[in-house]
């Protein structure tokens, strides 16, 4: 009984729980990671752009982010220009492409 009353009384001070939860989630965003997405290519589609806000969202945040790439090959259209000017590096590796494969 004892033990189940200290735990509820814990519970009812936050003014000892928030500055700990503070300090947690300061901590956590003032951490540098180093990222690496890659994707073969950096074509239209809901995937590749879903990379790319992740890419800048990190890189504002502070993390090093490195995107690696394939070439833009097809017709759907490409994505590059939306790496230009952001803060995280892009890195275009030919070999990085689908082999044709019609079987």
């Amino acid at each position: 009984m004892k033990n189940q009353r200290t735990r509820a009384s814990f519970l009812r001070t936050p003014h000892l729980i928030l500055p700990l939860q503070k300090h947690l989630n300061a901590a956590i965003l003032h951490s540098e990671m180093k990222i690496v997405h890659i994707i073969t290519r950096l074509i239209l589609g809901g995937a590749q752009e879903n990379t790319l806000i992740t890419c800048k969202g990190l890189s504002q945040r502070g993390h090093d982010v490195t995107l690696i790439t394939g070439p833009a090959l097809g017709p759907e259209g490409e994505l590059f220009h939306q790496t230009q000017n952001q803060k995280y590096k892009t890195i275009i590796i030919d070999s990085l492409r689908r082999e044709i494969n019609p079987i």
